[in-house]
């Protein structure tokens, strides 16, 4: 019996094979055999195994026929394992050995190869979740903009402004609100059209842009009529230098009109303060307004609410256009 031989055919295995005499007694066995079955020449299949009569039986049938059979035993750890038998003929037909493949491993590759592609869904589904839910988000997120921004001018619009006060209110953040309305657009309306009308109040929102603080907000009321916060501000120089600012970016744009001239583009501000000049929201809006008609009557750039006296009087002196 040429055992060399034996090994260098098992060895083109991968799976776990031996080779049995009659006597059940391992004559060799692959490097899979020794490692997944602790099994190697000159074991006892019985002992190795604890086999049990039936499946002895299995094994030995295989002695008699070159056909592979295939069979369960159960190893000595109780594990199930599938074995595939036959007689081993030509130059070792006198011997009468069997070769025996035990598919203990491929059990547990298919079994890792399965797990592995359910992980592998797992991630992917996880994935395709998480992409799904930063899109939702995205599209909660654009939503929230759309419903609170005004879409000409891309500031806020007059609900989203409101609850930026409420929340100022709520935290107890003293705050400045200013209403602005651009002087003349009416006449620009009829005398240029709409489209110029239209430029006008983009002026006015990228004016307010370029002259507030990041931690302020602009809003845009309806057609010329705008609207910001300025929190933090209790001073009246600085509210004062704050719309003279504004009223300087705004002329800085000019509008041509049919006559070959250019219209210099202003607006009438009012401001009031929380809670120096009122303590409510509606009280707050209310001063604004009033204080903003003031500045359109008497021609200066913004009013501050407590300026007013006796309903039409500005207390100060009257202060130059920018």
């Amino acid at each position: 019996m040429d055992k060399s031989l034996l090994r260098t055919m098992l060895s083109f295995s991968s799976e776990a094979c031996i080779v049995l005499s009659r006597s059940m007694v391992v004559v060799a066995a692959n490097n899979a055999a020794q490692k997944e079955f602790t099994l190697q020449s000159g074991d006892d299949l019985h002992a190795s195994f604890d086999l049990s009569q039936s499946d002895a039986d299995s094994v030995i049938r295989c002695f008699g026929s070159t056909s592979k059979t295939r069979f369960p035993i159960v190893g000595a750890n109780g594990e199930n394992v599938i074995a595939t038998g036959w007689r081993i003929g030509g130059p070792f037909k006198a011997d009468r050995l069997i070769a025996l493949r035990m598919e203990h491993s491929l059990r547990i590759r298919s079994e890792f190869a399965e797990m592995t592609t359910a992980h592998r869904r797992s991630v992917q589904r996880a994935k395709r979740a998480l992409v799904q839910n930063q899109s939702l988000q995205q599209q909660n997120s654009l939503l929230a903009t759309q419903v609170e921004t005004d879409p000409m001018t891309g500031l806020l619009n007059g609900p989203a402004l409101r609850t930026r006060m409420e929340k100022a209110i709520k935290s107890d953040l003293p705050f400045a609100l200013i209403y602005l309305d651009m002087n003349g657009l009416k006449a620009v309306n009829d005398t240029l059209g709409h489209s110029a009308g239209d430029s006008a109040i983009m002026m006015l929102a990228d004016a307010l842009r370029s002259n507030i603080r990041k931690m302020d907000a602009a809003a845009r009321l309806g057609g010329d009529e705008f609207a910001m916060i300025a929190y933090g501000i209790t001073s009246e120089d600085d509210l004062l230098a704050m719309g003279q600012n504004i009223a300087r970016a705004l002329s800085g744009n000019r509008i041509r009109s049919s006559d070959g001239t250019d219209l210099t583009l202003s607006a009438a501000m009012g401001a009031a303060r929380w809670p120096a000049d009122g303590t409510s929201i509606t009280t707050i809006e209310k001063l604004a307004d009033f204080a903003m008609y003031a500045s359109k009557r008497s021609g200066r750039q913004i009013v501050i609410a407590n300026q007013i006296v006796d309903g039409a009087e500005l207390r100060g002196p009257p202060r130059q256009q920018a």
